[in-house]
């Protein structure tokens, strides 16, 4: 089966800059001190450059920039290839992202990418910026900040139309988590970071299905260490509900390690850097789980509990239906209503 996609001729620019980027990789390498200089006056300097650093992770920094213009924007830059990783695959890995969000037509939920480029050696990754910072900041960061119970209803609801949306696309993110969903000032809900998305080809070898432990645990499902291959769209479907459940229960012990009955399951899902690389038990994961949905608000159980179904099959199609379920019909009555131009996570609900 051929899949056709939609590239908006908003993109167009997306591709000549980054051939232009390449062939400037390719042809000329890692950029001379000199060059460097005369780079740094360039396209960096349109986005206000030098900038303070925002955040920091293990394949790059991101930057809070102060345009010329007044805009302010997100630079992200990707860290130097690791030794032993040649200049084309390090190459291929940085653009994969942005070759992906480039085949997806423009959505609310999904932060659009501004600019890519190649400059002084590095790679840059241009995104508007988010003032509000992450659902991690509102939930599991700091408790100063913690969304009601009203305002993880709303998140959830635009984060699951997102996600159905890149479904339909048939983009599988297979790195959701608290830190890679952003929430405007307006209360907007924003999926970013595609690094280890995949574009999903039913006709493929594997018929659509993706290897190896994908993601961030615990928002890596059961099957990824045990079978050989799994549904990505199932994944994603797992890590959406375990993303409600850690925002609306963020005082629940996701980090703490084995002190007993309750906090030793719950240790199952506690955040790790790496996935663990012993294999979970299946009856323990199921029990876990159980009991995390009778702490769970009970309207939202029916659909959480199919987001987090132990059984891949039955989970692959939980977001799919979820418009069918009551409790998703009532959210899209109370958080479809557009935000108001203040500090709205307030206004998710139409207050």
């Amino acid at each position: 089966m051929s899949l056709r996609f939609h590239f908006p001729s908003r993109y167009v620019w997306l591709v000549l800059s980054t051939c232009a980027g390449m062939c400037g990789w390719f042809l000329f390498g890692t950029p001379t001190p000199a060059s460097s200089a005369r780079s740094m006056t360039t396209r960096l300097k349109r986005y206000g450059w030098p900038c303070p650093v925002q955040a920091t992770g293990s394949t790059a920094v991101v930057f809070r920039c102060h345009a010329p213009d007044r805009a302010t924007y997100a630079i992200k830059r990707f860290r130097k290839p690791a030794p032993g990783i040649s200049a084309t695959a390090y190459t291929d890995s940085v653009q994969h992202e942005v070759r992906l969000v480039g085949q997806i037509p423009p959505h609310p939920r999904i932060l659009e990418i501004v600019d890519f480029f190649a400059e002084d050696g590095r790679w840059y990754v241009v995104m508007p910026f988010v003032s509000n910072n992450s659902l991690y900041d509102h939930t599991l960061g700091d408790a100063a900040r913690l969304l009601s119970a009203d305002e993880v209803d709303c998140v959830f609801y635009q984060l699951v139309t997102g996600v159905a949306f890149l479904h339909q696309q048939r983009v599988a993110h297979l790195d959701l988590k608290l830190n890679n969903i952003l929430v405007t000032e307006e209360g907007e809900v924003k999926i970013i970071d595609f690094g280890q998305a995949r574009m999903v080809d039913s006709g493929s070898p594997r018929g659509g299905r993706v290897t190896g432990r994908l993601g961030t645990a615990p928002n890596v499902p059961w099957e990824a260490y045990h079978e050989q291959d799994y549904d990505p769209f199932a994944a994603d479907a797992w890590a959406v509900g375990l993303i409600y459940c850690q925002a609306i229960l963020p005082n629940a012990p996701w980090h703490l390690g084995d002190r007993g009955d309750v906090e030793s399951q719950f240790a199952i899902f506690r955040p790790h850097d790496t996935p663990p690389t012993s294999p979970m038990d299946q009856g323990r994961v199921t029990a876990t789980v159980g009991m995390i949905l009778r702490h769970l608000p009970l309207h939202a159980r029916p659909l959480i509990s199919q987001l987090l179904d132990i059984d891949p099959a039955n989970r692959a199609t939980a977001i799919e239906r979820a418009p069918s379920d009551l409790w998703f019909q009532n959210l899209r009555g109370r958080c479809f209503t557009p935000p108001t131009p203040r500090m709205a996570l307030d206004a998710f609900g139409g207050r």
